[in-house]
């Protein structure tokens, strides 16, 4: 089995289970990011809580998939993201960050091309990083909490 095969049987297998997790909520937003720019700010839905994140990059030739469990703190007028999980090229995906710019997970199998970012005021962001004329990033971001 290829680890392409193997990372989209883990995400599915996450997302057949946690929809039907007593009061679990799902919400997925798409992103359409031209190379060199980064995507609006992206808010996390829920604060002092875990959300997992599943992301995906279906866009030609840079296709690729993560998941992290992140959390937003909210706490004495202080602002920080939090996760810890996998994605498709590096395997561990794992940090904390108060400001923007901050790498959270690659979306595709060629790292440094789509890049899941901390943003401004704990919010995420997709970065595209490309450089070729095939380089547009799109895919999407849905969230469990």
């Amino acid at each position: 089995m290829t680890h392409d095969v193997r990372a989209a049987l883990i995400v599915a297998a996450f997302a057949s289970v946690l929809p039907s997790a007593a009061g679990a909520t799902q919400s997925t937003v798409n992103y359409n990011v031209a190379i060199g720019t980064c995507s609006k700010p992206i808010a996390v839905p829920a604060n002092n809580k875990p959300v997992l994140i599943m992301g995906t990059q279906i866009a030609y030739g840079y296709r690729g998939e993560g998941y992290v469990t992140i959390i937003r703190y909210t706490n004495n007028n202080r602002q920080l993201l939090e996760w810890a999980g996998t994605d498709y090229n590096t395997s561990v995906a794992r940090g904390f960050s108060n400001g923007a710019g901050e790498h959270i997970m690659w979306l595709d199998y060629t790292p440094s091309y789509v890049d899941l970012q901390s943003a401004a005021s704990a919010h995420i962001q997709v970065c595209n990083n490309a450089s070729n004329p095939f380089g547009t990033a799109a895919g999407y971001l849905t969230f469990f909490y």
